[in-house]
């Protein structure tokens, strides 16, 4: 969709835009409906490189094992709840045996579902919640990436 390199939250913008350009080609508020959206992220980055709140959960899931070096771990989990919708997130960790074990690929998938299909009107009432879900969403991704929820558990011990 994209043929330059540009930021994340640039990107995310110009995805989000050209989205709700080609909704409002199809949209006939009458019986149009939306059940969930979501914003999603993959990069691939050395291992050494990744944000160090995915190392502490990368450590945190090691910890059983003298030497665990390839994995592919995924966790679908609830994030928040509001008035009729919660958003959850699928996370996905891949290192896979390869010539290059030095690699690791993150996927985040933060999805909002609405209790019930959720009827939008326009463009506009669907930019709202578009706007809502982003924000939410690279919120999540920020404090996952920086890892305090992570500290909590090691506390624990």
């Amino acid at each position: 969709m994209l043929t330059k390199a540009e930021p994340y939250t640039v990107m995310l913008e110009e995805v989000s835009r050209r989205a709700l350009e080609a909704a409002n080609l199809v949209i006939n508020p009458a019986n149009r409906t939306l059940e969930r959206i979501g914003i999603m992220t993959t990069t691939v980055v050395a291992e050494s490189d990744a944000p160090p709140g995915i190392l502490k959960y990368i450590d945190l899931l090691r910890k059983p094992w003298t030497e665990a070096n390839n994995y592919q771990i995924q966790i679908a989990s609830k994030v928040s709840t509001g008035d009729g919708w919660k958003d959850q997130c699928l996370h996905l960790l891949a290192k896979p045996e390869t010539d290059d074990d030095e690699l690791l690929t993150i996927t985040f998938d933060y999805q909002r579902l609405f209790d019930e299909p959720k009827r939008f009107q326009s463009v506009d009432s669907l930019k709202s919640i578009l706007t809502s879900v982003k924000m939410d969403a690279l919120k999540y991704f920020e404090e996952l990436a920086e890892g305090s929820m992570f500290d909590e558990l090691d506390d624990a011990k």
